[in-house]
């Protein structure tokens, strides 16, 4: 009961952008050639061909390879395992890395491409950068008290009823 009335009277501290669900990543497919090697092409947002920034491809926290883009705005990677990797750019300014399914050759759905398209901005000023909202929204010093005056007391009440239990009770005869 004392979590319900914790919970009912912390409900108007909370933003309500918090409680809503964030969107799943789409997860795209794409089938390695049949020598295991990625193909994937690069246009930039305006339509050129892009080269500069290498491609990052990460399973799971750690980087398994690093392409480089041709002038013609194509990378390959060879020898690269099936799995689910993180693919993207490697600068820091762009954070437009998405997950891909790479398939073996003759085993990938029939929507998987051939070669990975991704797209790069036409500039750092276009990039996008992708945040998320604090895991603990902040808080008016005022609702922090509020706070921490509630969780007091859900805490300090089951104590003093535990104790006032242990000072009523009659000593067993050793």
């Amino acid at each position: 009961m004392a979590l319900g009335l914790l919970v009912a009277s912390c409900a108007g501290l909370w933003p309500e952008h918090s409680l809503a669900a964030s969107p799943q990543p789409t997860i795209g497919d794409v089938v390695l050639q049949v020598d295991g090697t990625l193909l994937g092409q690069v246009p930039r947002a305006d339509g050129r061909d892009a080269a500069g920034p290498r491609v990052e491809i990460v399973r799971g926290r750690q980087t398994v390879a690093l392409a480089g883009i041709r002038g013609d705005g194509r990378f390959i990677v060879g020898n690269l395992p099936p799995g689910l990797y993180r693919i993207g750019f490697q600068q820091p300014s762009t954070t437009n890395a998405r997950f891909y399914r790479v398939w073996p050759a003759g085993y990938a759905p029939p929507q998987a491409s051939r070669e990975l398209q991704l797209t790069q901005p036409a500039s750092a000023e276009q990039a996008v950068v992708r945040g998320r909202p604090p895991v603990l929204p902040m808080v008016s010093p005022k609702q922090a008290l509020t706070l921490g005056g509630i969780l007091a007391g859900a805490i300090a009440v089951p104590v003093m009823h535990h104790n006032i239990k242990q000072d009523n009770r009659i000593p067993a005869s050793p």
